[in-house]
């Protein structure tokens, strides 16, 4: 099984990357489950997303160690956020320079970075990462192509030209 968590603040499309993540499994042929936590959600306030992927049926509801984190503000609490990654999972952060951090490299977890928030700016004119760093995520976990992420943003959010654009130019961008 494979479990994604997606962390923002709310307004940054965290709970619709949740979504986009489990049509796009779907999609892919596998069992998905995706739920949300938010206590207020306000724009702002810290927001979580969980996605969970298998061939098989997935019978458990419970929040488990993520195999990938995606981390959509570089404000939120990071040395807490990372300790929620098993060791040799992979962490995909927005920002344009490489993330190094003592922990990533003491459980072997690897770290990948794109520019979400300017390539959000450039294509869709708004500050809302999510469509970018699913692009990201399509490169970097081979079980969903960048055919079925743009699927399910399509049937999630609806796929006009700019999402379209700034999912492959995550997919491009993403960096190790």
């Amino acid at each position: 099984m494979f479990v994604f968590r997606v962390d923002g603040r709310g307004g940054q499309g965290t709970e619709t990357a949740t979504k986009i993540i489990s049509r796009a499994g779907f999609l892919a042929g596998l069992k998905t489950q995706d739920f949300f936590l938010a206590g207020f959600e306000r724009r702002c306030s810290h927001v979580t997303g969980m996605v969970k992927m298998d061939k098989y049926p997935i019978l458990s509801r419970q929040e488990e160690p993520a195999d990938f984190l995606l981390v959509m503000d570089m404000n939120l609490e990071i040395n807490d956020l990372i300790k929620s990654v098993k060791d040799g999972g992979v962490a995909l952060f927005n920002t344009a320079e490489r993330v190094n951090m003592n922990y990533l490299k003491k459980h072997k977890i690897k770290g990948y970075h794109v520019d979400a928030t300017n390539i959000a700016l450039a294509t869709i004119n708004k500050d809302i990462p999510n469509t970018v760093m699913v692009g990201a995520l399509a490169k970097i976990f081979g079980m969903i192509s960048l055919k079925n992420m743009k699927k399910g943003t399509e049937i999630e959010l609806g796929l006009d030209e700019a999402n379209k654009k700034a999912i492959d130019e995550g997919y491009r961008g993403v960096k190790r």
